[in-house]
This record gives structure tokens, C-alpha cells and sequence, in this order.
């Protein structure tokens, strides 16, 4: 080959001088970094504990968050020493998928996942390489199951809650997470089957499964404490703009977390209680919307003034996720009388204070509702003082929720009284946000012996009269002496 000289008359290459040469390296680096052999986007520098991060940080759609513990073993005391041991191993509560699933490969996964598992699917099968899921969704039911079943094979439920059995909860804890802490809630998990093909994920650093969108759920060499160790074949869905964009990525925002705590049926109405708050904004009030699908209908109905806002004081809230402002909820929608399916959803807000497009459910609940409600108490408490039975507690009907209701005391069957609830209940209608006195402390004198005392609430329409109703507020047993 003719060298490279500073000659005019060569056609071979472009006239370069020192210069010239300088500028054609720089040029063909620049082409060799720009090929697709040699790009890497952010995926490919993406450490364990990023990926970790991705899928914790990462809103996923539908996914409604879990405000309590769900009950594991049926002991108190069992469950409490459970979820201190998981919490100390890195498991953390995951929410749970609300919406409809698609079945790939015999497993239910949320539609996202469900196209992503079937693109990574395809793109294993170019390389000749079989992939196929053995689990997806989960819910705390199945999770449970699983969990018991390796539980009970090495210790019991009783030195759980004796606190015995630390070690053994925390070994099979490995490579199963307790009812309420498994990714698998959320439906963009699945655990692949055993085989060779695990290499083809995880080959250069995961790169077939981030190019598809998945994020290997527990990967090798996190520093970060996050459950089960080793949990190699689980992997969980994230999409791809989550992993792509990396330091050009915009902030990742939360949705709401909130939880509907009653959704109490009245006369041609309903009352929302609950709380809500956006984890990005936590001083923000933010709102709820309500809808309501009537009578079997698949099409949304916004409740006259569906917008609520999540204002009231909530210190319980405030304690349990270390937040400040005020996220309680508590208001009463009309709503016509039927069979209908009522569903709640949180609005986030943006760093302006402005109401975004990040919706999230918090929950449906199917009610009937009636031209007239039933009434509704609380029998909290009988003492039993010389021949003195004292009875005390709450009753209210929301067809006219400011009037004092009629309260009979039935003392081994027979109507020993009729009273009225006219005491004041302040923390009732906190509670409920209603007005008016409903709260009962009445005293009676019994023969020596014991005694079962019911108490009934006595219904009434809207102007105030007895509808002709009466509603068990339940039964209790004292004994006064001889």
C-alpha cells in the first residue's frame, strides 16, 4: 500500500497533512465509539443497587399501596416478630395489583409486564435460547401458602411468638418473602424456570433483560439489605424509559400513596373515609376522586363534587410515615339508590402544587344504597357495681344524623328501658364527621346473679320518626353479687 505522503497528486486518500492525520484518528474513533459494537446507553453501567433502586423508585401503574401488616400465622405475637425479622433482612411491604391480568405462559401478569415478558421471550427464542415463567402474580392468599409451608417445616407458629425461633424464620426467609412482601404482589414479577438460559439474562451485566425492560429482582453483589439472598430467578418488569434514559431521566415522580379506610353506605348517599398523601409533596393537601359504576354498569360515573380533599388531621398517618401536613379524608357524596360499584383514586401533585396526571386506585367496594340507611352504634362497654349495671356507647342513623336516636336495653331478654343517645361523643363525630349528640351512659339496677344486657338502636327517617327499624348493637354478660 502507497504511504501517506503530503503530495497533491494522491487519489488514494484525501490530501492530509499532520494535521489532516490528526483529524482523521479523531474521526475514526469517533465512528468506533458510535457504533452499535461499541455503544453502551446507561443500562449497561447500571450497579446492583441502582437496579434495586429502579424498581423501588419506579411508579407502577394500578399497584395500590399497602398501608397495614396482612395476618400471616394467626397469632399476633407470631406475625409481629415475622415482620420485624423480614423488615431487618430488607424486605419491605409491596402493594398489590388491582387491575385486570394477561396470562403468559400460564402465569397472570399485569398487561405491561405481560407485553414485556412476551418481547424478551421473543428475543431469547432469536438467540435460541428457551425461556418460560413458573410464577406471576401472586396474591397474599397463595404468598401466605408458600411462605407457611417453609415456615412449618422447620419450626411452629407457638415458638414464633415465643420468640424461639428467630434464626429458623430468618434462614427460610432466603427464597420466600412473607405474605405482604413479595414483589410478586405487584405483578410485574415472574421467577423463571431453572436452566441455562439464566446466563442469557444476566450476560453483560443483565443486558438482554434491561434491552426488554426487566430488572433482575435481587441482583448478585447489592450492597443495600433487600430480602430473600440468593433469589437468582426472579425478575421483575420496569419498563424501558425506567431504564434507558439514565442521568437524562427527569425526576421520578410518586403517586399518592392513600388508603380507604370505610366507605360507609346512607340514604341516597355514601361516606368516604381514609387518608392521602403524595410522598414527593408530603406538605401538599392533596384530593381523591370518586366514581361510581351503577347497577353491573362498565362505564365510569363521577359522584356530584367527586373531588375531595384529603385535609383533616391525621396525627396516626403523620406517626406512621414520619410526615408532617394534614391527609385525612372523611366526606359524604349523593349518590342514587342501587347495586353499585364505588372506586376511589388518589391525585398526586406537581412541584408547583398543581394536580398531575399520576392517578392511582385506592380501592372499590361494591354498596347498596337505599332511599333510607339503617342505623348504625357502638355498644363499647357493661360494668357491673353493686346492683348497678351501667351501659355506654353510640348510635346514629344518617337519615337524619344531627337527631338523638331511641336506644332499648334488653336484660335477659326482656325490655328493661328505653333511653335516649343525647351525650355528647365528640370523638364519634370526629370520627365520622357528623353533628349531634349520640353517645349513651346509662345506669340500671338488676337482682343479684348474672345477666346478658343487648342493647338495640331504634332507626328513623329523614324528618326524625321511627322508621320501625331496630338494629343489634350486640349482647354483653356482668354479674353483680348476691
Amino acid at each position: 500500500m502507497t504511504a501517506v505522503t503530503d503530495s497533491p497528486q494522491s487519489t488514494l486518500w484525501y490530501p492530509v497533512g499532520r494535521r489532516g492525520i490528526a483529524l482523521s484518528v479523531v474521526l475514526c474513533i469517533l465512528f468506533l465509539l458510535a457504533s452499535p459494537a461499541n455503544a453502551q446507553d446507561s443500562s449497561q453501567q447500571l450497579t446492583p443497587d441502582q437496579m434495586i433502586e429502579i424498581f423501588d423508585t419506579t411508579a407502577l401503574v394500578d399497584v395500590a399501596p399497602r398501608a397495614n401488616y396482612p395476618s400471616i400465622t394467626g397469632n399476633v405475637a407470631a406475625d409481629e416478630h415475622i415482620y420485624q425479622l423480614a423488615e431487618a433482612r430488607g424486605f419491605r411491604l409491596r402493594g398489590s395489583y388491582v387491575g385486570p391480568t394477561t396470562q403468559v405462559d400460564g402465569v397472570p401478569l399485569h398487561p405491561l409486564a405481560a407485553a414485556g415478558y412476551t418481547a424478551l421471550v421473543a428475543d431469547a427464542r432469536a438467540d435460541g435460547v428457551s425461556l418460560s415463567a413458573i410464577f406471576g402474580l401472586r396474591d397474599l392468599a397463595l404468598q401466605r401458602t408458600l411462605f407457611m409451608r417453609r415456615i412449618l417445616a422447620v419450626t411452629t407458629v407457638a415458638k414464633i411468638a415465643a420468640g424461639t425461633a428467630d434464626s429458623a424464620v430468618t434462614a427460610a426467609m432466603c427464597c420466600v418473602a412473607p405474605p405482604g412482601f413479595s414483589k410478586h404482589h405487584t405483578g410485574h414479577a415472574v421467577d423463571f424456570r431453572t436452566s441455562d438460559n439464566y446466563s442469557w439474562l444476566t450476560r453483560n451485566n443483565y443486558a438482554n433483560a434491561l434491552a426488554n425492560g426487566w430488572l433482575p429482582s435481587y441482583p448478585t453483589g447489592a450492597t443495600v439489605k433487600y430480602g430473600p439472598n440468593p433469589e437468582i430467578l426472579e425478575f421483575v418488569y420496569v419498563g424501558l424509559d425506567a431504564i434507558h434514559c439514565g442521568d437524562d431521566c427527569p425526576p421520578v415522580r410518586s403517586y399518592a400513596r392513600a388508603n380507604l379506610e370505610e366507605l360507609e353506605a346512607g340514604p341516597n348517599q355514601i361516606r368516604i373515609h381514609g387518608w392521602a398523601y403524595d410522598p414527593d409533596f408530603e406538605a401538599f393537601t392533596t384530593v381523591v376522586h370518586v366514581y361510581a359504576f351503577y347497577d353491573g354498569s362498565q362505564v365510569p360515573v363521577a359522584l356530584d363534587t367527586p373531588v375531595v380533599r384529603a385535609g383533616g388531621f391525621r396525627p396516626d398517618v403523620n406517626r406512621a410515615f414520619a410526615i408532617e401536613g394534614n391527609h385525612g379524608f372523611n366526606r359524604a357524596l349523593s349518590i342514587r339508590s342501587g347495586n353499585h360499584r364505588v372506586c376511589a383514586y388518589s391525585l398526586s401533585v406537581d412541584p408547583d402544587g398543581n394536580l398531575d396526571d399520576l392517578n392511582r386506585l385506592i380501592d372499590c367496594r361494591n354498596v347498596t344504597i337505599t332511599d333510607q340507611a339503617p342505623a348504625r352504634g357502638v355498644y363499647d362497654f357493661l360494668a357491673a357495681n353493686g346492683d348497678t349495671l351501667t351501659v355506654y356507647g353510640w348510635a346514629y342513623d344518617l337519615d337524619a344524623e344531627t337527631q338523638a336516636l331511641s336506644v332499648e336495653i334488653h336484660v335477659d331478654g326482656v325490655l328493661a328501658d328505653t333511653i335516649n343517645a343525647d351525650m355528647a361523643r365528640l370523638d364519634v363525630n370526629k370520627i365520622l364527621g357528623v353533628s349531634g349528640p349520640h353517645g349513651f351512659d346509662h345506669k340500671l339496677v338488676v337482682s343479684a346473679g348474672t345477666h346478658e344486657v343487648c342493647i338495640f338502636a331504634v332507626g328513623i327517617d329523614r324528618v326524625g320518626q321511627s322508621d320501625g327499624s331496630k338494629v343489634a348493637l350486640g349482647c354483653r354478660t356482668a354479674t353483680t353479687p348476691s
